[in-house]
Parts: structure tokens; sequence; C-alpha cells
């Protein structure tokens, strides 16, 4: 499943409201593939990158990455997580949005 910017945007903002983003469609030669940016709650400043450019090997389903940033410009983050679907994603999202990364053991790469 294709998930563009204003998809994603609007399935956060239900679930989790206030959130900031910064988010930019991923397209190539014209043809839209998903998007990537940053995530951003302003209560206790969690960053999360995600990218919606979907990975797919031997037959799985598609997988969307997300995970940790330190920051609304960091590329290299923490450990990469996976969704098969929108709603997994979302709700990865927003759970790591709840602690910011200082306040979990999460490792940096």
């Amino acid at each position: 499943m294709l998930i563009l910017t204003t998809k994603l945007k609007n399935a956060i903002n239900k679930k989790k409201p206030g959130m900031e983003f910064s988010l930019h469609q991923i397209s190539i030669n014209g043809n839209k593939r998903g998007t990537s940016g940053w995530i951003r709650n302003p209560e206790n400043n969690s960053v999360v990158y995600v990218n919606t450019e979907g990975v797919k090997w031997n037959g799985q389903p598609m997988k969307y990455m997300y995970r940790y940033a330190d920051d609304m410009k960091d590329t290299h983050g923490y450990h990469n997580r996976w969704a098969t679907s929108l709603e997994e994603l979302v709700n990865g999202i927003t759970e790591l949005l709840l602690f910011p990364v200082s306040e979990v053991k999460d490792c940096r790469i």
C-alpha cells in the first residue's frame, strides 16, 4: 500500500493530535513512492523519523521503516522498526512519541 504524506499526517493526527510534522513526498521521475521525514511531540520533544517508501523482499509484505531520532534533521537515528500496514505504522510511531529517546533504552546506531 502506498502511504503518502497526507494519509500519514491524518492518521497520526487522528490518534495523537498536536504533533509537529516535517514530511516530504518521495517522488522518482514523477512517480510517487511514499513519504519521509520527522514527527515531533512538542510536549516532550520526542522525535521519530519515518520512511514509507516500502521495502519488499522474498515475497514478504511491504514494510515501512520508523525509528527514534535526536532532532528533526537526524537521519542516522537509532534502531530501525518495521510496520506492514498504516495502522501498525501509526501505532508504532505514536508509541515512540510518548517518551523521548533519553528516557528509553534504545541504542544509537
